[in-house]
């Protein structure tokens, strides 16, 4: 069987966000069950260093076709799908669906335009990643000057999340990773929705963490702007003026390290991670707890669910845990803004006590074998498959 895999934020490997873990995670499932796999991939020129290390990672790959994309920074829907709707014109895409697929694996909404390629009978399934309605609104309270009136931002609420479900109809299933979004996409349309958990690696838990280079803080992200508001809240608000004193060591790591304003004589910025799983668990075998303190965002954390599978004890505020079912019981989650004291004291117990963080430890592996292991993803994904009329050994 052939498929055809596209991504739209360029190379995804090595991942440097959520959405690239998932297009890695998307793309061993499709070898792992036989099938010839060919890749459409929109060009980023930032992307640029790591496309020798994608190709020779991807070798496996039948083959890999880079769209020339025009810019894709806009916080508009509609304006993503209009420039997706030039890329139409393009004679690289063309090429690539001269040997029609019997399956189109996509990402995101902005594939719907490269639809009219593919033959009546290929098999359209689309990973949504987050109900993009509230991404956009969001990032457009996060951008504006002023808050606008509630009865304009509900009236773009509803006309956003009905262009949304309108585009999901366009395929045959749509997949979908937060529960609490899954109920509300459900209730509004009768598409083929189906809810496939996030997969993470898990680590074997160890008796004792690295202790030559020890970080008592980490936080570990992508340069997302929403990323960046939450560690400044937390260094301004939390570990400046209680945890400071007491000499506590911040580690950041990821793209963020570029991007935060602060420093100081225990903050340690360890820049973008790179090599994969391996190099991730070496950054995190450094940490006593991990630290999510986001105030804002959409979709499900996968900063959190990287952290609780690497087994790592785990404090976040609500937003950290969004999307994650049963999650409070495998991490410490905290109201930070409320009360940025407490939030101190509680870490500062924590940080002491040994035998609590190994418990929160033992607790978050517990929680990713049984929600968020390889197997978990495997079976929805073979379900997902099953509901279009694909067996996971081939056509049905």
């Amino acid at each position: 069987m052939r498929v055809v895999h596209f991504y739209p934020w360029g190379c995804f490997y090595p991942a440097s966000s959520g959405a690239d873990t998932s297009a890695v995670h998307q793309l061993e499932y499709l070898r792992e069950r036989g099938w010839q796999v060919d890749c459409i991939i929109g060009w980023l020129p930032s992307n640029a260093s790591t496309l020798q290390e994608f190709r020779e990672h991807y070798s496996w790959v039948k083959r890999i076709t880079f769209l020339d994309m025009p810019p894709l920074v806009s916080y508009n829907m509609e304006g993503l799908l209009a420039s997706y709707c030039k890329v139409k014109t393009s004679p690289v895409l063309a090429r690539a669906f001269l040997e029609p697929p019997d399956l189109f694996f996509a990402n995101y909404i902005f594939s719907a335009p490269i639809l009219d390629f593919l033959p009546p009978r290929c098999k359209r399934i689309l990973e949504t990643h987050d109900l993009l309605t509230y991404q956009y609104l969001a990032q457009e309270r996060y951008f504006a000057c002023d808050a606008p009136p509630e009865p304009l931002e509900s009236a773009r609420k509803r006309y956003l999340f009905q262009f949304e479900m309108n585009v999901y109809n366009f395929y045959d299933a749509a997949i979908m990773c937060q529960p609490d979004e899954l109920a509300e996409a459900r209730a509004a349309q009768n598409a083929n929705l189906h809810y496939v958990p996030r997969m993470h690696p898990l680590a074997e838990q160890s008796a004792h963490r690295n202790t030559e280079q020890p970080i008592d803080l980490l936080f570990v992200a992508s340069d997302n702007y929403f990323n960046q508001e939450g560690i400044e809240w937390f260094h301004r608000h939390v570990y400046e003026p209680y945890l400071s004193s007491h000499h506590v060591r911040l580690g950041l790591a990821g793209r963020i390290c570029g991007h935060v304003k602060f420093d100081g004589p225990n903050v340690s910025k360890l820049g973008h991670i790179r090599g994969g799983i391996e190099e991730l668990r070496k950054v995190y075998n450094r940490a006593k707890l991990v630290i999510v303190p986001m105030r804002r965002g959409t979709g499900v954390s996968i900063k959190t669910l990287e952290a609780l599978g690497m087994g790592c004890a785990v404090v976040s505020t609500p937003v950290g845990a969004r999307g994650l079912r049963d999650v409070r019981e495998a991490m410490v989650c905290l109201d930070m803004e409320a009360d940025p004291k407490a939030t101190a004291v509680r870490i500062l117990r924590l940080l002491a006590s040994d035998t609590e963080r190994h418990a929160l430890e033992t607790a978050a592996l517990s929680y990713m074998r049984k929600h968020h292991s390889r197997e978990a993803f495997y079976r929805s994904m073979d379900a997902v498959m099953e509901s279009v009329g694909i067996s996971p050994t081939g056509m049905a």
